[in-house]
């Protein structure tokens, strides 16, 4: 066992020749993660001793977990554990430390190195000519591509003859994931976006009616949207150079009046024309994401 896995060690640092091998990825989705699935097939009629490939991501993800699942690849190089005896006490993992050279980083970042031999004894032990070799799970959110090359320094892709003259096919794919949650009440298109984000993103105004003198969300007497609550929260900031808590809340032009007083007379003008009435109209909702109900 021991010279074996010496030899299959030789193997992968050598330098190969091209592969007739084509590997390529299929994906599952399921709403902001993905398995991708690491597949191969070879078609030289040449069995493959070791694969050694290099997975990585392209936009808002990262990978989070990675399955060995081909039997008969289970020689982790990389990671195998050989006890005194010459006995495997530990298989390791197909999944590389990316402590040494050319290695990507594994779980939690945008890719990883993957690498993995077959032992064998007589041709009809030797791995099948296709299968699935690795499941990898990725989570992130929109469009992510994802790509399998060969890592070069762990020699991609070894035959049984190492000197064989043979092709290797590699692939990419668009994993669609879920668009990412949306956090904010404003959409970053709102001409108010900036002020909004300088006072601190406060959720009032993303009232339904803040912009037509609704300072406190509410409803008094179940009738009256704009009334006497909201008359208090502008007096309170009327004309304040700096405003006491929740007074931009009465900032209903969204304007700074003579470079000084956030909360002043255009405010006033449009509180005035809501006060008491039955009907209120709704700000315009093009750049809301959503309204928020206190």
């Amino acid at each position: 066992m021991k010279k074996m896995l010496f030899v299959l060690v030789a193997l992968l640092v050598a330098t190969p020749a091209m592969a007739d091998v084509n590997l390529s990825l299929s994906a599952v989705e399921d709403a902001c993660q993905a398995v991708i699935t690491v597949s191969y097939t070879a078609t030289a009629g040449e069995a493959i001793r070791a694969i050694a490939i290099d997975v990585s991501l392209d936009g808002d993800a990262n990978i989070i977990d990675v399955n060995c699942v081909n039997g008969d690849f289970t020689i982790y190089p990389g990671s195998i554990n050989i006890a005194g005896s010459g006995d495997v006490s530990d298989d390791g993992s197909c999944l590389c430390d990316d402590s040494y050279a050319d290695t990507l980083g594994g779980l939690n970042t945008t890719g990883a190195t993957l690498e993995m031999g077959s032992l064998y004894v007589g041709a009809a032990n030797a791995p099948a000519a296709s299968g699935d070799i690795a499941e990898i799970t990725i989570e992130g959110y929109d469009d992510v591509n994802v790509c399998v090359v060969l890592n070069a320094i762990r020699g991609g892709i070894v035959l049984e003859d190492p000197d064989a003259a043979v092709t290797v096919g590699l692939d990419c794919l668009t994993a669609a994931l879920e668009a990412p949650p949306v956090t904010e009440c404003m959409k970053a298109s709102h001409p108010d976006y900036a002020d909004w984000t300088a006072l601190g993103q406060p959720d009032c105004w993303c009232y339904e009616k803040q912009c037509e003198g609704d300072a406190d969300g509410g409803v008094q007497f179940g009738l009256f949207a704009v009334y006497t609550n909201d008359l208090d929260v502008l007096k309170a900031a009327f004309a304040q150079t700096a405003l006491p808590a929740g007074g931009e809340c009465a900032d209903f032009a969204h304007d700074i009046q003579f470079g000084l007083f956030r909360v002043y007379t255009n405010d006033l003008d449009i509180l005035k024309v809501s006060f008491a009435q039955s009907t209120v109209p709704a700000c315009d909702a093009t750049d809301i994401n959503f309204w928020i109900v206190p």
